[in-house]
């Protein structure tokens, strides 16, 4: 007996509802607009680029900058 069609299910009900979530959110736009992650047109050089934008504009204001990075990715437990 094979497992493929089970996690065929699987799959296909799992990128269901992200779909359904992801239209939810962009219709009803409750997305924070720096949010990078999981969403179309938004990239990790966007993300760099903003980041030295806001570092840039702060030190001509003499302003501190502090950030703090997690990769979620290598804690996760599966």
């Amino acid at each position: 007996m094979s497992i493929l069609p089970q996690f065929s299910k699987f799959l296909g009900k799992l990128f269901y509802n992200r779909l359904v979530v992801v239209s939810y959110v962009k219709k009803n736009n409750i997305m924070y607009k720096s949010q990078y992650g999981f969403r179309e047109a938004h990239s990790t050089g966007l993300a760099i680029m903003e980041l030295i934008k806001d570092i840039t504009n702060n030190l001509d204001n003499n302003l501190v900058t502090t950030g703090i990075f997690i990769d979620l990715k290598k804690h996760l437990i599966l």
